[in-house]
């Protein structure tokens, strides 16, 4: 079956017009895309002016600037789109690339020819990105360029979108720079998606979080990641429903950011290291089998506080597991306890707190049910409380 998809080559007039939309931005947008100026000859163009790619399909470099020009969106329904080393692609506005369930994108650069996937507009949020709802294996993005995304889009807004709230997928992407999006570097959905070789990624001047995964995805993110000018300053936590399996939190480049109440119902690991930031609405609940062990070391403690400092900036952690053996050694915990309590909440099961700080919250910095919950004799005096609005520890019966 041949590919429903038409293809041609741009009239001198055609290119003439493109070259003047590339170079009519203002001046202040200049420094928005980092396309070389050999890159952006349209002579040789191939404009890709339909809507599928349904069998497989092969991008090749021309040698000499744009190589496709993409009019709407492109949607791969079946097969697979290989993309060669050098390959240039443009978006015009409001154009995207949608890889779907039965669908793969296969775009493998190398360091000294990258693949570019870019915007005729040199303005932030001029196209939809790249959106995968794929597992296939064959999903790899890497020693790739992608700019000038994040605009509206059905799944989400950032330069490239993985899963869906519906939709798992799978990718591999390394060696990448993902940069001036209107809004995330790279949105990850769908606790079961799984991003693969997740290494030596350079996230620079988004407008909004560089990257945002769900909670479990934590463990994905290499230190060897590099983030820089993003408009916000952390990794965002986006899961939405209950987490059901169990979770380990390592050391990240940048802290991680919850910015709603988070429920688990299995054990949260906080390796040594671990920054965790909460919005004035993050929290978390922990129900079943939930439990959460945070070790730290004396040198690299674990740390939990507001995005914005001051006493009340986020709400709490609130323990109901009967089971649970909870243990804190070594956390900084500072600005919580809004409308709570306190900061930590414990309803049942045990808690162990040793060499922890509780500080500056708008309540107090522990709550534990007296007659329920079980805890470590010295949890009083191994602990440091400081500059709590109420109690350092508030009993209940």
């Amino acid at each position: 079956m041949k590919p429903n998809i038409i293809m041609q080559r741009t009239t001198v007039s055609v290119a003439a017009a493109l070259l003047t939309l590339l170079f009519a931005c203002k001046k202040e947008d200049n420094t928005l895309s980092n396309l070389p100026v050999e890159r952006k000859n349209t002579a040789n163009m191939v404009v890709i002016d339909a809507q599928q790619i349904n069998t497989n399909t092969v991008w090749k470099d021309h040698q000499n600037g744009v190589d496709y020009l993409v009019k709407g969106l492109l949607i791969i329904s079946n097969g697979n789109l290989t993309i060669t080393p050098g390959v240039t692609v443009m978006f015009e506005e409001n154009a995207g690339l949608l890889v779907t369930e039965e669908g793969s994108l296969t775009a493998i650069g190398t360091s000294s020819d990258p693949i570019w996937f870019t915007s005729v507009v040199n303005k932030r949020g001029s196209w939809k990105g790249i959106s995968i709802l794929s597992s296939s294996s064959k999903n790899v993005l890497s020693h790739c360029k992608v700019e000038l995304a994040g605009g509206e889009n059905t799944f989400g807004k950032a330069n490239i979108i993985l899963g869906s709230t519906q939709n798992q997928a799978r990718a591999e992407i390394s060696y990448c720079e993902i940069r001036t999006s209107s809004s995330a570097g790279l949105l990850v959905q769908h606790e079961s998606s799984q991003l693969i070789n997740f290494v030596s990624n350079v996230f620079n001047t988004n407008s909004g979080y560089p990257l945002s995964v769900p909670v479990n995805h934590s463990e994905t993110i290499s230190t060897s990641n590099k983030f820089i000018h993003n408009g916000k300053t952390a990794i965002e936590m986006n899961s939405t429903g209950a987490v059901t399996i169990p979770i380990v939190i390592g050391e990240t480049p940048l802290p991680v950011c919850f910015n709603q109440p988070v429920l688990v119902q299995n054990s949260m690991t906080l390796l040594p290291g671990v920054r965790i930031q909460f919005c004035p609405g993050g929290g978390i609940r922990f129900e079943e089998n939930g439990q959460l062990i945070a070790v730290g070391q004396p040198q690299k403690p674990i740390v939990l506080q507001g995005t914005y400092q001051g006493a009340g900036q986020w709400t709490s952690l609130k323990f109901y597991s009967p089971g649970a053996q909870n243990r804190l050694e070594h956390v900084f915990i500072t600005g919580g306890g809004r409308q709570s309590q306190a900061m930590f909440n414990f309803y049942a099961g045990h808690v162990q707190a040793q060499n922890c700080t509780f500080s500056n919250s708008a309540s107090s910095g522990l709550f534990i049910v007296k007659s329920i919950v079980s805890y470590n004799a010295d949890i009083e005096t191994n602990n440091t409380f400081l500059n709590n609005a109420s109690a350092a520890i508030l009993w209940g019966e």
